[in-house]
């Protein structure tokens, strides 16, 4: 990974946790500029705008889930196994694994009427990867 890749996932990854943690439109930019130690010219290069960080972080927090979904389940040999594992990975989407709680329930709440490219991602992790 070349070291502008690596400044751009760091951006992703705090960004991600803070709109996670106070929604898309709580987040300043100047939030994310502190917390990723960026300038504005560093994150612009990266990102043409708020709203093209915000669906790599949705992408981010979603792939996060998935990722952790899978190793849970992989460790799992039987159906029932399986069951009960995913039912403890979700049994409280208020104190999620990520800061700020369950990126699904979050996201739901803050897009359904505002966000059609979220809403859209949220819906397909909702009817395929649950």
């Amino acid at each position: 990974m070349s070291k502008a890749e690596k400044k751009r996932l760091h951006i992703i990854e705090k960004a991600a946790l803070i709109f996670n943690e106070k929604g898309i439109a709580g987040t300043s930019i100047d939030e994310i500029l502190e917390a990723s130690h960026t300038t504005k010219g560093c994150l612009y290069g990266h990102f043409n705008s708020k709203e093209e960080l915000s669906y790599a972080s949705v992408d981010y927090l979603l792939q996060k889930l998935t990722d952790r979904r899978t190793l849970m389940l992989e460790k799992q040999t039987t159906a029932a196994a399986k069951i009960f594992a995913f039912l403890d990975m979700n049994k409280d989407p208020l104190n999620s694994y990520i800061n700020g709680g369950c990126p699904i329930v979050n996201l739901s709440t803050e897009t359904d009427d505002t966000n059609p490219v979220i809403r859209k991602k949220v819906k397909h992790m909702i009817e395929t990867a649950l």
